[in-house]
């Protein structure tokens, strides 16, 4: 058999592909939670499946693999997703990187499964601590919510409890700072409830999404605004409004993360300054800007740890996870 030159450094690829080496460098991992909304039941075709280059999955049985959707794997009904549309945004913002994510979303849950204690919840860490060693997590996304609109007093927990599942899961993944980003119910649910009656606290629960958002460090709530293309059951977003979505979660996120790099930067400046023998005080006095001011005018209203300088007196008391 005669010895091809030109095709030897593609079998190293593909071996190197096989074995997971091609991996190991360079990769952005972010974590999907969620119900059927962030697991994707929009239709696929091939005019609509968008290009994959350096966006990789995590399989159902933790391997990295060619991102194509469906990304998850909760039913067979799974299709297109926002996650995918995120990514895409993602990689051309930061062309020297890969894409990781990592799906865990699971149609019909309710928020208590994903709360501390519950089985997705300890399903997400595990699998996201075995995606973190080829990688740092660089976010989280969140869509969940319509199981609990289907209850008063979920929708009106809702908050109680979605905020310290968020700081128990940053701190369970050595993450505390991670950008979290949550999208808000459907509009169109509307047209369910009118049609079934169920899911009738779905506006409340959006408000409370919201809510969360507000006291989470580092948050940011997307709008389901104007994404009005549905599936017949008008429950699920269709793959239009998929695409959408998860542009504005990347945007989200984008920014999100250009909050976290100028508070660092900010205070590597300040420290910067007292090592050099400058008093911030006098510097303030004269005229001088604190570097945060400049990480809150970027933030653009989304929180992040520079801004979070309340007192503990003033941060609510994160409420344990209620039964739902």
């Amino acid at each position: 058999m005669r010895f091809n030159s030109r095709l030897f450094p593609l079998s190293l690829f593909a071996a190197a592909f096989c074995c997971g080496a091609a991996f190991a460098e360079g990769y952005d991992v972010y974590l999907l939670i969620g119900q059927s909304n962030m697991s994707g039941r929009g239709t696929l075709t091939a005019e609509n499946a968008l290009p994959s280059d350096r966006i990789v999955k995590f399989t159902k049985d933790m391997k990295w693999v060619p991102a194509d959707e469906p990304l998850h794997f909760d039913t067979s009904r799974c299709g297109a997703g926002l996650a995918m549309s995120f990514a895409r945004r993602m990689a051309d913002a930061s062309p020297d990187r890969t894409i990781a994510l990592v799906p865990c979303a699971v149609g019909g849950t309710p928020l208590q499964r994903w709360c501390p204690g519950g089985d997705l919840y300890s399903n997400a860490v595990v699998r996201a601590r075995a995606a973190l060693r080829d990688g740092p997590l660089k976010g989280i996304l969140w869509h969940q919510g319509c199981f609990d609109s289907n209850y008063a007093t979920n929708a009106e927990t809702y908050a109680a409890r979605l905020v310290p599942a968020v700081e128990r899961l940053r701190r369970d993944l050595g993450a505390e700072g991670v950008p979290f980003v949550a999208g808000e119910l459907p509009r169109f649910l509307s047209r369910y409830v009118e049609k079934n009656g169920h899911h009738c606290h779905w506006p409340l629960v959006n408000a409370q999404i919201g809510e969360a958002v507000s006291r989470i460090p580092n948050a940011a709530l997307v709008s389901s605004a104007e994404l009005d293309d549905c599936k017949s059951d008008l429950i699920h977003f269709e793959t239009p409004s998929l695409r959408k979505f998860g542009e504005r979660y990347a945007d989200a996120m984008l920014k999100l993360q250009g909050s976290l790099a100028a508070a660092d930067f900010g205070r590597a400046a300040r420290v910067r300054l007292r090592h050099e023998g400058h008093d911030e005080a006098d510097d303030e006095a004269r005229g001088g800007r604190d570097p945060c001011q400049d990480a809150r005018a970027a933030r653009q209203g989304f929180p992040h740890r520079c801004a979070d300088r309340r007192s503990v007196e003033d941060r609510s008391t994160p409420t344990p996870c209620v039964s739902s």
